[in-house]
């Protein structure tokens, strides 16, 4: 797999892991508090259901007016009033079966709250004439509940549109990321044995970390052309100095080898060969220093 494609797969995996935590955390708020506010109304409505059918009071008839008038009739609401001891679980006849949680909150003397779906509850314990009460109002919140599964569509398609979008933006984004080393590759696959005097133009690339990597082929670009200048340099020389010295020695040995040649003649032949072959010794070891000589920057 190409590096553009693992930088997109990668960029697209760690923004769908961001993305999914960030949809949890706002669905998570959203469904706590969402109906924070209907069940407030709900509340509302046990404390002046309470009020109108268990306090005998004058100012009853002014309540139940007050709650026709400003109180809307909630979809499917409910109310429950029955008579409880505090220690004991009442059985009301609801259209949810009410967890022991809900009663115990009741118990404690506090508001209860009960949600199953789009159905809600609210209920509390009041003590009226040394008689406990226990007073529950249902209700439907349909607009709520709408609203939490329009949110709920929109982070899924938001969550797969800002996967796609990442996905988009990974791939333009390891592309141009990537583009300078692509444009290195280029310029080092015309370089051949024929132009190793070409380099990067180093410059080009920013000083960053591209233009080190552009700077490292140069270098090595510089000590394989010095390289192929030794090499050219030693074949130069070696087919040039060893030329000489074995002419010199096969003509020796064509005269020594003549038959009318004196003692003297056939001495001075043999001491011109060692010469030479001495000399061609020389040469050996001085191409042989050559061959190992290094190059400094400086000085071949």
């Amino acid at each position: 797999m190409q590096i553009a494609r693992k930088i997109t797969l990668l960029f697209a995996i760690l923004s769908a892991v961001i993305i999914s935590l960030l949809s949890g955390f706002v669905w998570y708020f959203s469904n706590e508090f969402a109906f924070e506010d209907f069940y407030k109304r709900l509340e509302t409505r046990v404390r002046v259901a309470a009020q109108i059918k268990l306090v005998k009071d004058e100012n009853n008839v002014a309540y139940a007016k007050m709650r026709v008038q400003y109180l809307e009739h909630l979809p499917s609401e409910k109310e429950y009033i029955v008579k409880a001891d505090t220690n004991v679980h009442p059985q009301i006849n609801t259209d949810d079966q009410l967890p022991k949680s809900f009663y115990n909150r009741i118990k404690e003397g506090k508001m209860a709250r009960y949600r199953k779906e789009n159905h809600f509850y609210a209920g509390k314990y009041f003590q009226i004439n040394n008689q406990g009460y226990i007073v529950i109002i249902a209700a439907n919140d349909p607009f709520g509940f709408r609203e939490l599964k329009d949110l709920q569509k929109i982070l899924i398609a938001g969550f797969f549109l800002s996967v796609f979008l990442s996905f988009i933006v990974g791939w333009k984004f390891s592309n141009y990321t990537l583009n300078p080393l692509r444009n290195i590759i280029k310029s080092m696959k015309k370089i051949k044995a024929e132009n190793l005097h070409l380099r990067l133009d180093v410059k080009s690339y920013g000083g960053d970390e591209m233009s080190d990597l552009a700077q490292t082929f140069n270098n090595m670009l510089n000590r394989l052309e010095t390289a192929f200048e030794t090499q050219n340099n030693f074949i130069s020389n070696a087919s040039h100095e060893l030329r000489t010295p074995l002419t010199i020695i096969s003509g020796e040995v064509e005269l020594a080898m003549n038959a009318e040649m004196g003692a003297k003649e056939h001495l001075a032949a043999l001491e011109k060969i060692k010469a030479e072959a001495d000399r061609l010794e020389h040469i050996l070891t001085s191409l042989l220093g050559l061959a190992q000589s290094g190059f400094n920057g400086k000085v071949l």
